[in-house]
């Protein structure tokens, strides 16, 4: 069961909690200041021109004046309180050496406390107001980097706005000085300076506000930026050029600037592009083969890669586009801090304290098609990560029955990066794949030799894989848990992508199956036998195959194959050997266990620089092969299997994440060094579909006029029947190739190799 409303999960006064704890109050109750910058507009209000000194009044009515301590700072003690009715001159002799704060002869003052009037209050409003506009300058400065046309024409609008404000101020404050005859204050003085400040911040906000309507109006990165927000809609490469974007009614600039400074409040909310299917119906993303066929090229002189892509690319339906998507949530939004409550109470229940107690907050938060990627402020002497995990998991599921939601979490500095799975149930296809240009390049890239996918990460993040760096393949999975899919892909992988003369299958299916039997229609595929003849099989493998590569690497003085097509040119196929169910072969062979052991054992450990592998498909890796020999298998991974057979297939001693679903992989790769979970990749929705496309595509590689290698000198293991497969596809003409002349090791005898000396 997925993870539903967040909301749902923790109450509003908890959130209130995290909030007041993340953005503190900056007045405790009841010290809150009686007046704030929003009150500037009302304070002229309250102002007459009565309180201030003209000629007309100055000599018929006794009423305070303003001084120059009014406006400069407090009046000095030596100042007489009673003089009333008469202007301040600094250098009048009454008042000598007591115009600098100190008392006349020295002779002490009292003191009374000074009444702000209502001069004081309008220098500390335009201050405020100042402060204000500096605050928004620097908010503006800050946040350069991640705004958008929309923000850019916001805040145009408001600096026009503040200009306006500035204006006013500097117009009533010239009127205020000219009044009253305050020389700072006149027109010439700060007003002035006031005035120009308000031009030169509506002539900014006129520029900026132009320049974002222009660009919304014309840019057309910024039209196709907002097409890619809509779900489900991938924009390929290749028909960029094709694309038009028709509205029903175009924009004017005028509409925009509308847009732009109306009254209505503007919302930068991102859209939430994750609406998983829960039921995938199988024809929903159908593909019309014939179409595809008829547009195939026949005769290709060359099957590169690049043509291999382009022609097999169309082939794969596509079904969840949206798995690679990532959503960063921003800091002031409500998922956002309902998030970080979450996390903060599965932290307290951790440390077992209370939410208040927790010293940590949320950092990033990124939402991906699959699970949340979250980063917090690690919590001093708080490093049990599996009780952390075992609590992030209770809090975010949807009841205590659920099991598909799980979550990992992991130390990194003074963070713990936690990834919460969500249980979204999703069939991930290569046509998924291959909307990402990082794939399509990893694949037409001709230095990756075998390229392969081994899974996707729950980041929606494709494992990009060379298989030629692994020698030895172990899948093993329990009826119905997907191997079969996980194997095909590998396969299917390796087969489109390359020609049979870089890689061929010799394949062993004690079930004879109708997936392998569809499979051996591919070029590719060199052998398909049941369990019957297994030993024979491989036996044949070392004895004549291994003898005749051999052979050509000691002539061409060549340690590997690879080294065989670099130096000699000679482009011998890497050869696997596929075994299917491997303990029912191990139960048809009885007593004959040891010596299929045996052979395995060579093969694994001798053969790989001759280019010949094994890929082996049971359902546990106890009893199929020692440990010695597992610690030689590069390639490990265990398909929704329980925790116990993860321990043994991939030889490690602790995996905490539940595989669950079908497809659920725990992987292992030598290189990386590290087990790790992935979700399998698929060739199509249902298994019949997987026999049509195989099908298809074996036409296509006819059509183009595919080169088959001759592999008889298998031995037993070689029995393709071109004239059976050209029926079967309803093909015209054969199109197989002899490679190599077997007349070339034909002096190689079976008597030549003992085979118990390689035991």
């Amino acid at each position: 069961m997925p993870i539903g409303n967040l909301q749902n999960k923790v109450s509003s006064s908890d959130v209130a909690k995290v909030k007041e704890k993340r953005n503190p109050p900056e007045y405790e109750a009841g010290f809150e200041p009686e007046s704030s910058s929003e009150d500037f507009g009302n304070i002229f209000d309250d102002i007459s021109f009565d309180d201030f000194d003209t000629p007309s009044s100055s000599q018929s009515e006794n009423k305070e004046k303003v001084s120059v301590w009014d406006i400069f700072g407090s009046k000095p003690n030596n100042v007489n309180q009673q003089q009333q009715g008469s202007s301040l001159n600094v250098f009048d002799s009454t008042n000598s050496f007591g115009t600098f704060g100190q008392p006349a002869f020295g002779q002490p003052q009292q003191t009374q406390p000074k009444c702000p009037d209502t001069l004081d209050k309008v220098m500390d409003a335009a201050g405020t107001s100042m402060k204000s506009i500096g605050k928004i300058l620097l908010d503006l400065i800050k946040s350069v980097k991640n705004r958008t046309a929309d923000d850019w024409g916001l805040y145009s609008r408001n600096v026009i706005i503040t200009s306006g404000v500035v204006a006013g101020a500097g117009i009533v404050l010239g009127i205020i000085g000219l009044a009253g005859n305050i020389k700072p204050i006149k027109f010439g003085g700060l007003s002035l300076q006031l005035f120009i400040s308000a031009m030169l911040l509506f002539g900014t906000g006129l520029i900026g506000i132009s320049i974002a309507a222009l660009r919304i109006a014309s840019n057309s990165s910024y039209l196709k930026e907002s097409i890619e927000q809509i779900p489900d809609v991938t924009i390929n490469n290749s028909d960029a050029d094709d694309i038009e974007i028709v509205d029903d009614e175009e924009e004017s600039l005028d509409d925009i600037l509308g847009d732009l400074f109306s009254s209505d409040d503007f919302t930068n909310e991102e859209v939430n592009t994750f609406e998983p299917k829960e039921e995938i119906k199988p024809n929903d993303n159908t593909v019309d083969y014939k179409e595809i066929l008829d547009n195939v090229q026949a005769k290709v002189p060359m099957l590169s890669r690049e043509v291999l892509f382009n022609t097999f690319k169309p082939f794969f339906p596509t079904n969840t586009t949206g798995f690679a998507e990532r959503r960063r949530i921003p800091e002031d939004s409500d998922e956002f801090a309902t998030i970080e409550t979450l996390c903060l109470k599965a932290l307290a229940a951790a440390a077992k304290t209370d939410l208040e107690n927790i010293e940590s907050q949320l950092e990033e938060a990124i939402e991906t098609y699959f699970c949340y990627e979250l980063r917090m402020k690690r919590v001093k002497g708080l490093n049990k990560l599996d009780d952390i995990a075992r609590e992030m998991v209770a809090y975010f599921r949807e009841s205590s029955t659920d099991a598909s939601v799980t979550s990992q979490v992991d130390i990194e500095g003074d963070m713990y990066k936690i990834i919460i799975n969500k249980g979204i149930q999703a069939i991930v296809t290569f046509g998924d794949i291959f909307t990402l240009p990082k794939v399509v390049d990893f694949y037409k890239n001709t230095k990756n030799i075998l390229p392969c996918v081994a899974g996707i990460t729950e980041g929606g993040e494709p494992v990009l894989v060379d298989a030629k760096y692994y020698d030895t393949v172990l899948i093993a999975g329990k009826q119905r848990s997907g191997k079969s899919w996980y194997l095909l892909s590998l396969l299917i992988s390796m087969m489109l992508f390359n020609t049979p003369e870089d890689v061929v299958f010799l394949i062993i299916d004690p079930k004879e199956s109708n997936l392998f039997k569809t499979l051996a229609l591919m070029p590719h595929v060199c052998g398909l036998h049941s369990d019957t003849h297994v030993l024979e099989i491989l036996d044949d493998v070392i004895r004549k195959e291994g003898a005749r590569r051999k052979k050509l690497l000691a002539d061409h003085q060549c340690d590997t194959i690879w080294a065989l097509r670099n130096r000699a040119g000679i482009k011998l196929p890497v050869l696997y050997i596929v075994i299917d169910e491997v303990m029912t072969v191990l139960a048809n062979l009885k007593d004959k266990e040891k010596e299929f052991f045996d052979l395995i054992n060579v093969i694994i450990s001798q053969l790989p620089s001759q280019g010949i592998r094994i890929m082996m498909v049971p359902h546990r890796a106890q009893g199929v092969v020692d440990k010695t020999t597992r610690s030689l298998i590069t390639y490990t991974a265990a398909i929704r299997a329980e925790n116990e057979v993860v321990l043994e297939t991939l030889g490690i001693k602790k995996w905490d994440r539940p595989l669950i679903n079908p497809g659920d992989v725990a992987l292992k790769l030598q290189d990386v060094g590290k087990e790790f979970y992935v979700k399998g990749v698929a060739v199509t929705l249902e298994d019949e579909d997987n026999t049509e496309f195989i099908r298809n595509v074996a036409k296509a590689y006819y059509k183009m006029g595919v080169e088959v290698p001759d592999m008889r000198t298998l031995g037993s293991g070689y029995n393709r029947d071109e004239n059976y497969i050209r029926e079967a596809l309803r093909l015209e003409a054969d199109s197989t190739k002899v490679q190599f002349d077997i007349d070339d090791v034909s002096d190689i005898n079976d008597s030549d190799i003992n085979i118990d000396d390689l035991i």
